[in-house]
């Protein structure tokens, strides 16, 4: 990785919940660059809330991609 977010972690947990059903778990951290003590903390609350619905949409996406391939008998 390269860039102002070089240094973000995300980590993903999935974890089974019965024989049908998981869930996951998403950590994030993201580090902003040019963001200093007293900036506008609802600049910083829409930017996280961006980058978690961007993430959360990834993953339904895949979901909604492996329930068709499992549909389609699939391993």
């Amino acid at each position: 990785m390269a860039g102002p977010a070089k240094y973000s972690q995300f980590i993903y947990e999935i974890t089974s919940e019965s024989k049908t059903a998981s869930s996951l778990r998403f950590t994030a951290l993201h580090i902003a660059h040019g963001i200093t003590e007293g900036s506008d903390k609802s600049e910083n609350r829409r930017v996280a809330e961006e980058l978690r619905k961007e993430d959360s949409d990834a993953w339904k996406n895949l979901a909604k991609e492996m329930e068709k391939e499992l549909g389609r008998g699939r391993p």
